[in-house]
């Protein structure tokens, strides 16, 4: 059997595992106005045209706080470990066929990710009771913590925490979120502080830029400008 019917074969049971995991998802969706949740999230996509990103914002902001469940089950990699590494195949097959895959390709981990997160910012503040699970989804999945910018600031004393992970990309990710709530994070400076001395040159630029925008006085005495 040569080479390029073994990948079209590849190919082909890759599409049924997604299509009948599809069907189990979508049994359990929320509907709006005739779409699937995963329709309107899809249509959060960058690339979508306007009109598309507007009437998808609108979905997700009606289906409100009872989409939480879905969102945070497509951050959760473990729970996707085995749809993740499928589909990272059938994407690099689709390569390896010259099929464009602006047309089509398969979802992966990483899409449904932007997604959620994307959603989260749809939502605001109506998010922040995602908050603790979104904390224990983080050592997975640090781009968990990108949501916490969408919400308010009683989200701070879990990024307080985030900044001291083991982990240096949950810190680096917490430290960019921590930042955009300027001197209302000022409890984190301390923390910010003692982590200048990051040995990641990436993970320490963004304590330092987390720490001009919280306290720009503490920041230039220690050489910050």
């Amino acid at each position: 059997m040569g080479k390029h019917r073994l990948i079209i074969l590849a190919i082909a049971a890759l599409v049924l595992f997604s299509g009948v995991a599809w069907l189990i998802e979508r049994s359990n969706e929320k509907i709006y106005k005739g779409k699937p949740l995963s329709e309107w999230l899809a249509g959060m996509d960058y690339g979508q045209p306007p009109l598309v990103r507007s009437n998808a914002t609108i979905a997700i902001r009606e289906l409100g706080t009872n989409i939480l469940p879905r969102l945070l089950s497509d951050l959760d990699r473990p729970r996707h470990r085995l749809r993740e590494g499928m589909a990272n195949l059938g994407n690099d097959l689709l390569g390896k066929m010259y099929i464009n895959q602006n047309r089509f390709r398969f979802v992966t981990f990483n899409d449904r990710s932007h997604r959620a997160v994307q959603a989260f910012w749809v939502l605001g503040p109506a998010g922040e009771s995602a908050a603790p699970e979104l904390m224990r989804l983080s050592v997975e999945n640090p781009f968990c913590l990108d949501t916490f910018q969408y919400m308010g600031p009683g989200v701070i004393p879990a990024l307080a925490k985030a900044l001291t992970d083991t982990n240096q990309w949950v810190r680096y990710h917490a430290a960019v979120v921590v930042g955009s709530f300027g001197p209302k994070a000022s409890e984190v400076v301390p923390i910010l502080l003692i982590n200048l001395a990051e040995t990641n040159p990436t993970v320490r630029r963004e304590m330092t830029n987390a720490l001009m925008k919280i306290d720009p006085i503490a920041a230039a005495k220690t050489g910050i400008n």
